[in-house]
């Protein structure tokens, strides 16, 4: 059975001001079907819609993007996110559509400004990472999967770009799942620790 919460349980779960919560609910979700302020009815949220306002509302407070911008960082990387696992599944268990060998532990996403107004994502999942010392310095090795959304024809490079930020999604949502005290099994491409 899927568990459905109210904003006031969701800005106490979060440490938000019960305010900031509504806004942005309001801000990132659809209009409630059952209600508006004058309805007498608390909306009540699925884990995605959740998830959603959780993530919105960090692209704004800490990521300081604007609210159209974190709008449209959702909606562009929601299929991404349907994909690869980090959606609520109510049978649980299962596993990621991405079929990678082995899963990523965890998503760092890289959001890179065009010249456009718009963005262009880079995704790295980690698959493995280990240090060593060589030669009497420390040296860190990663292996990842990398994908690229919205990259047209270009070819951007994180190495070269001043403006870009980091949305470290997969432990965003292990945080969230914690937080919700949600099985992670409901989360295939999540890994929470």
């Amino acid at each position: 059975m899927i568990k459905y919460y109210t904003s006031r349980v969701l800005a106490e779960k979060f440490n938000i001001n019960l305010a900031k919560w509504k806004r942005w609910s309001r801000e990132f979700l659809p209009p409630d079907p059952l209600g508006g302020m004058q309805s007498g009815f608390a909306r009540q949220y699925h884990p995605d819609q959740a998830f959603t306002v959780r993530l919105g509302g960090h692209l704004v407070a800490d990521l300081k993007f604007s609210i159209p911008d974190a709008r449209q960082i959702l909606g562009e990387l929601n299929s991404w996110t349907r994909v690869n696992g980090l959606c609520f599944n109510a049978r649980g268990g299962g596993e990621s559509q991405t079929g990678t060998e082995p899963p990523p532990q965890s998503y760092l996403v890289f959001i890179l400004p065009t010249g456009e107004g718009g963005f262009q994502y880079i995704v790295r999942g980690m698959v493995s990472k280990r240090s060593f010392k060589e030669g009497g310095v420390v040296v860190v090795e990663e292996r990842y999967t990398e994908t690229r959304i919205q990259c047209g024809k270009g070819k951007p490079d994180i190495e070269e770009n001043l403006n870009m930020k980091v949305l470290n999604i997969g432990r965003l949502l292990s945080d969230f799942i914690r937080s919700m005290e949600i099985s992670p099994l409901h989360y295939p491409g999540a890994k929470v620790a």
